[in-house]
């Protein structure tokens, strides 16, 4: 699946966030929203975790880059999780 990663820290809370390029999303916005303007906006995101401990993102992954990821499973919560198996950087 294509889309956006975004990378969120604040004091409490550090997660990574995916954008499917279903989204709509104008490629304007990734430039100036916020990244909690995007979630209010834009309903099917999903929080990205490792399928496996010792998975890791790529280094040269950066907030708001173009991604694919691969997966084989949504897990229901709200919002969704998708474990992943591997992500790269989209071209």
């Amino acid at each position: 699946m294509d889309g956006y990663i975004f990378f969120y820290e604040d004091k409490d809370l550090s997660s990574v966030i995916f954008l499917s390029e279903e989204s709509g999303i104008e490629s304007e916005e990734l430039n100036y929203l916020s990244i909690l303007e995007i979630t209010e906006k834009y309903s099917n995101y999903y929080f990205i975790v490792g399928a496996k401990k010792t998975f890791q993102l790529p280094s040269n992954i950066k907030s708001r880059d173009k991604v694919t990821i691969s997966y084989d499973r949504i897990l229901e919560s709200y919002p969704p999780q998708i474990p992943v198996l591997n992500i790269e950087k989209a071209e």
